[in-house]
This record gives C-alpha cells, structure tokens and sequence, in this order.
C-alpha cells in the first residue's frame, strides 16, 4: 500500500522521512496510518471548512452575568 510519511519513523524495519512516499505492507501502512504518521497517496487533502464572516453571522450579545446559585459564602 502506497503511504504519505507526515512523521519521520521506522516502518517494515526501515527509517522512513516524513513527506517521501513508500509502498509499505498493509498492515505496517495501517498501523501508521492509525498513529497518524502517514496518510494514504491517492488521497486528496480534505477541502477546508466555509469560514463564517461577519456580513453571515449574527451578533450574539450577553446583556447580564449570569446569577450564582447555591448559598452564600461568609460567616453565618
């Protein structure tokens, strides 16, 4: 299986760098896959989130602090 090294390890008893690709046996893939060492070659980066701005948003506003509960401390 074809893997992406994102951290420089050992791997099928070699001294694999991070960012180099490497056909690695499925199950030292997986393992280092799973460690989030490595990720798969084929596969495409996730696409980022829709950032929010402020023109999308709406205002969220505290008017007061919320009240204690419980009861009071001090001398009684």
């Amino acid at each position: 299986m074809k893997v992406k090294v994102t951290r420089t390890t050992v791997a099928d008893g070699k001294f694999v760098q991070a960012g180099q690709v490497y056909d690695l046996p499925d199950a030292d893939a997986r393992a280092l896959m799973q460690l989030g060492k490595a990720v798969l070659a084929d596969a495409e980066p996730a696409p980022k989130p829709e950032t929010l701005t402020t023109e999308n948003t709406d205002a969220v506003v505290a008017t007061e602090a919320p009240k204690r509960r419980g009861r009071p401390r001090g001398n009684n």
